[in-house]
């Protein structure tokens, strides 16, 4: 991988607005960040959640679209970044 460390994020960011707002799912964005590196996995998850209200205004389907995740710790990610809940302040992801 190529670039400046600090900066990178910025890019998985671009892809997955990308990913997301081209087909108004996320399931495209979830499966790229899978195979992100570990040290920008988690922002990449908390992107698709802030995005996630732009494309459903309904609280099922946003869930639907954290639930793409798949892994239980990045549905809880998304879903809090999406603004429905996910985890008490002390659980540890």
């Amino acid at each position: 991988m190529s670039g400046t460390a600090s900066y990178r994020i910025w890019c998985f960011e671009g892809v997955v607005k990308v990913l997301a707002s081209d087909n108004r799912r996320t399931g495209e964005a979830a499966d790229f960040c899978s195979g992100v590196p570990n040290m920008v996995k988690r922002r990449c998850f908390e992107l698709i959640g802030e995005m996630v209200p732009e494309l459903h205004a309904d609280t099922a389907s946003r869930n639907e679209e954290c639930e793409k995740a798949q892994e239980k710790r990045w549905v809880t990610v998304c879903r809090r970044s999406a603004g429905l809940g996910g985890w008490s302040e002390d659980e540890t992801l």
